[in-house]
């Protein structure tokens, strides 16, 4: 209340301020979790791929199916608060997770961001595919 008398502001638009920061820090923090669990999600799903043929096809589909879950609900996850915050580009996706910087960015940035997703992916699935092949192989 001394803050809002202070600064000769009402305690509605100090609050309603506060509320906006505060909800933009909890979806930065949201984002990085989802981020992290869909990743660390993803490489646990690649290490289960080949052992596929190890198991019954049942068992098999079974545990491929609950490791899935998780990359998926990860992916809906990343996927809304993207929506919710009206990220639509890889300028906008750098300031929401850093906002003191404003980026604009090229076209040519864009299309490396949207190549070195795809790499990662495939890169996580490999070390994952290659794991499973050194702690499987008999």
């Amino acid at each position: 209340m001394l803050i809002a008398t202070y600064f000769g502001i009402s305690l509605d638009n100090l609050i309603k301020g506060s509320v906006d920061i505060v909800k933009h820090q909890v979806d930065q923090s949201q984002f990085k979790k989802w981020l992290i669990i869909g990743g660390i999600s993803w490489f646990l799903f690649s290490v289960a791929v080949p052992t596929r043929y190890l198991l019954d096809s049942g068992q098999a589909a079974m545990i491929l199916w609950l490791l899935a879950t998780p990359v998926a609900y990860s992916a809906f996850q990343i996927l809304y608060i993207l929506k919710n915050r009206e990220l639509q580009t890889y300028a906008d996706i750098l300031n929401f997770l850093n906002p003191k910087k404003n980026v604009k960015t090229s076209i040519f940035s864009e299309l490396w961001f949207v190549v070195s997703v795809i790499v990662i992916a495939f890169i996580i699935f490999f070390v994952g595919t290659v794991i499973s092949a050194l702690i499987f192989h008999y």
